[in-house]
């Protein structure tokens, strides 16, 4: 799984490219292919409207059938936003995560110390509902800045969440004032092997998930 919120950071194809020629000794077949963000063996997802935003989705989550090893790359900006200092603390921590929950029309950033209880709040029920490890959840959070997050809008979220849900409603969970949804999924040819590699993306927020 991937995580990472740095608007300074971008890489061109070209130089993924360029990386795995001198990384694998063996050529790699990129095939793009249709699908979302369940599309890897072992991850299931769902998206659905919790009431963050009036009408559109605004909360889901990516779910792994086991922990799974976790990168994250994160904004060096002196301020950072409650659920981005609890997810790079867990990753951190363990090296590993089995869920990434997120919501969309509220940051919770820029809101203090109240931001902190909210985003381990949104931590902890994701973990009890899952029957994870706390730790193995990560949380993110986008949208408007300086709002505290409704906990009475959270917890009918989670109420209504499955984990085998409506993976391509993710997608749509996570859109700020995007138009579009921004779906990549490749599958990797190793030799004999295949991998499959999902990227969803903003374009007015650089934040990417990846499995």
């Amino acid at each position: 799984m991937g995580f990472q919120s740095e608007p300074a950071c971008c890489i061109s194809l070209s130089k993924i490219l360029n990386f795995s020629k001198s990384y694998f000794p063996h050529k790699i077949i990129f095939i793009k292919i249709k699908g979302n963000i369940a599309s890897p063996l072992g991850f299931s997802a769902d998206g659905l409207h919790a009431g963050f935003k009036k009408k559109k989705l605004d909360f889901g989550w990516i779910v792994s059938e086991v922990p799974a090893n976790v990168a994250g790359v994160f904004t060096t900006n002196k301020v950072i936003a409650a659920p981005l200092k609890l997810t790079k603390n867990s990753i951190e921590k363990s090296g590993k995560m089995q869920a990434i929950v997120v919501n969309s029309g509220i940051a919770n950033s820029c809101t203090g110390k109240q931001g902190e209880k909210d985003a381990f709040k949104m931590q902890q029920l994701a973990a009890n509902k899952l029957q994870i490890q706390p730790e193995y959840v990560g949380v993110a959070s986008t949208g408007v800045i300086g709002k505290v997050m409704p906990m009475s809008i959270l917890k009918n979220g989670f109420s209504k969440l499955v984990k085998n849900g409506n993976a391509d409603d993710f997608a749509k969970a996570i859109l700020t004032t995007d138009t579009h949804t921004k779906t990549c999924v490749v599958n990797e040819e190793f030799g004999s092997d295949t991998v499959t590699t999902v990227s969803y993306t903003h374009l007015t927020l650089p934040t990417i998930y990846s499995v």
